[in-house]
């Protein structure tokens, strides 16, 4: 449960604005302790002249477990000309540790087993800036770096056969992470697009060292119709099979689309399967993605 309460004040181009947030969680018959905090924030949000946009924020959260922590954070944006936008931000964030998004990222997390440590909350110190540039001829650039420092990453360890999960660590973890993406649209229904996002310093034991991206799209004139081709490549020391995707989507009525979705189209090629973790199928990381998936469904818009 996480109800959030907003205001905001308009002062001619200053916007203040105030927040507060409460999280509860709690597993019935008290499988996990039940975990409470709670924030106040205070911000505010400036439009400055020559196309300069300042925000920032502070404020309190109470994790009634534990200390109070102090986040904040400052941005700056700026629009260059009629093609470059650039910003700048950093600060203190505090991140909750949500059991939904750990289970979706692995259902065997060892949450709550006897003899591992209680999650907490991650504190993370972090610096970030990012320029977008839209030039002539349908191209666009978009490149981003962010540096932080984080109090409890998670670590996924090797895989328990005698108790059926994996464990897991929260650790210090600092990483530097620069990321590049590029578009070109040459004619109205046509769209390339390819990037590279890269993991430095540190990383935990399953996560690539990069990873490429690229896409072909087409959408014919009238929208009827169109298709996306996908591929995704993650960079490891070891050769791996990328990721190959295709789907296609065909309007059938006013609201109504038939959609076919082709997934993992390289996945036959693999001996062993695609892992769920790292780059290859081990004793250590055993399970594998479901592979190739062929997907034929209607989309109802009302």
């Amino acid at each position: 449960m996480e109800p959030t309460v907003e205001a905001r004040i308009d002062i001619r181009s200053v916007d203040l604005i105030f927040s507060s947030s409460y999280y509860l969680r709690l597993l019935a018959g008290g499988a996990l302790p039940t975990q409470q905090d709670l924030d106040f924030t205070a911000g505010f949000e400036a439009a400055l002249p020559w196309s300069v946009v300042v925000a920032g924020h502070a404020g309190v959260q109470w994790d009634f477990s534990s200390d109070l922590e102090y986040p904040w954070a400052l941005s700056v944006r700026s629009l260059i000309g009629d093609a470059l936008e650039v910003g700048a931000s950093g600060g203190y964030r505090v991140e909750r540790t949500r059991l939904n998004q750990l289970w979706e990222w692995e259902p065997l997390l060892a949450v709550g087993a006897v003899g591992t440590a209680a999650l907490t909350n991650n504190s993370v110190w972090y610096a970030r800036a990012d320029a977008r540039w839209t030039g002539v001829a349908g191209l666009s650039l978009r490149s981003e770096i962010e540096f932080k420092v984080e109090s409890a990453a998670l670590d996924l360890q090797p895989y328990d056969t005698v108790a059926d999960e994996f464990p897991y660590l929260q650790r210090q973890l600092m990483s530097l992470t620069p990321s590049v993406q590029g578009a070109w649209q040459p004619s109205p229904v046509w769209q390339f697009e390819a990037g590279w996002r890269g993991h430095f310093i540190e990383r935990i034991a399953v996560e690539p060292s990069g990873v490429l991206e690229g896409a072909v799209r087409f959408s014919e004139r009238s929208g009827v119709f169109r298709a996306d081709l996908e591929v995704v490549s993650e960079l490891y020391p070891e050769p791996n099979v990328p990721w190959l995707g295709l789907s296609g989507t065909v309007t059938a009525g006013e609201g109504v689309e038939v959609v076919i979705e082709l997934s993992d189209l390289l996945a036959p090629l693999m001996d062993a399967g695609r892992p769920v973790h790292g780059s290859q199928v081990t004793l250590d990381y055993p399970f594998i993605e479901p592979g190739f998936v062929a997907t034929i469904f209607t989309r109802i818009t009302l």
